[in-house]
């Protein structure tokens, strides 16, 4: 025996929230939580130092992740749960050693402790765009903060231009 049932949309019980909808062709959108922020100034990164990446504005943000004022996204009760994170930027102009991204859950900029550092090299005066994804869990009072760290031997720029992400960090709750 079979069941069929027919809904297309999904609410919580007490207030009455949509938690999903269901498409005409049956396809499912779950209501998750999720936050996209990004550069929208150039950002001059000197070397061999750590610079914090700033973010001046947000694409989406479900639960009040993003707190511009201090380039960062913050996890609360209601928004603690594991994470897929995506990040990245686009630097010009960089024949760098290595340009190091780091981005860190709690601490301060140069001690830590980074959740994830990813490197990146550019062999020629180019731009480089490198974007990392990890899944990590996060608890309230967590936060993330991306650092940027190069060795090209003078200050380096952002590059914003004709990229709607430049520089930014995204996150979607998959658990």
């Amino acid at each position: 025996m079979s069941s069929i049932l027919k809904v297309g949309e999904i609410q919580d019980p007490t207030n009455g929230n949509t938690a999903a909808t269901i498409d005409t062709s049956g396809y499912l959108f779950a209501k998750l939580p999720h936050f996209c922020i990004k550069a929208t100034s150039v950002q001059s990164f000197a070397s061999s130092q750590y610079n914090r990446v700033e973010f001046q504005s947000t694409v989406a943000d479900t639960h009040s992740f993003a707190d511009l004022a201090n380039n960062k996204i913050n996890f609360t009760s209601t928004t603690a749960g594991v994470y897929q994170v995506h990040f990245g930027g686009k630097m010009e102009n960089i024949s760098a050693a290595r340009v190091g991204y780091w981005i860190r859950k709690e601490g301060v900029m140069n001690t830590g402790p980074y959740i994830g550092y990813f490197e990146a090299e550019s062999s020629s005066a180019s731009y480089i765009f490198p974007t990392f994804s990890f899944i990590f869990p996060f608890v309230a009072g967590d936060f993330l903060e991306l650092d940027l760290y190069h060795t090209h031997g003078s200050a380096r720029n952002s590059y914003i231009a004709g990229a709607e992400l430049g520089f930014f960090m995204s996150g979607v709750r998959i658990g």
